[in-house]
This record gives structure tokens, sequence and C-alpha cells, in this order.
């Protein structure tokens, strides 16, 4: 690790800085807490129009475009 250090430049104090932002920005990006909910076969929608089974989440039918109830 001494010799890592040693071998280190004045000039490599930004790089290293924007390194380390950028790995920083990289993971708080990944580590989203934001999860598509899940189809419950209780909560899902049928189209009345053509009869396709939607998650709860969705407000219209992806096939016919028909708003679910």
């Amino acid at each position: 690790m001494m010799y890592v250090l040693a071998m280190m430049n004045d000039s490599d104090g930004p790089l290293l800085i924007a390194l380390a932002v950028a790995a920083l920005v990289v993971i708080l990006a990944t580590s989203s807490n934001k999860k598509r909910p899940t189809i419950q076969a209780d909560k899902a929608h049928t189209c009345r129009g053509c009869g396709t089974v939607h998650a709860g989440y969705a407000n219209f039918c992806r096939r016919c475009g028909q708003r679910l109830d």
C-alpha cells in the first residue's frame, strides 16, 4: 500500500476524487428500493373488451386500450 501511495503524483488527486464520485453515483443509482409491484391474483384486472388480464396497478388495457375498472 505504501508503494502505491509513493507512486502517486500530485496531479493524481483530482483523478482519484473524480473516480470516487463516479463510483458513488453508480452505487446510488443501482441500489434503488423502488421495485415494480408484483402481480397478485386478487388485485388483477381483466379487460371487459378483450379479456386480457393485467396487474392491479394497470389503468388501461395494453391490448385494446380500454380503461380498466
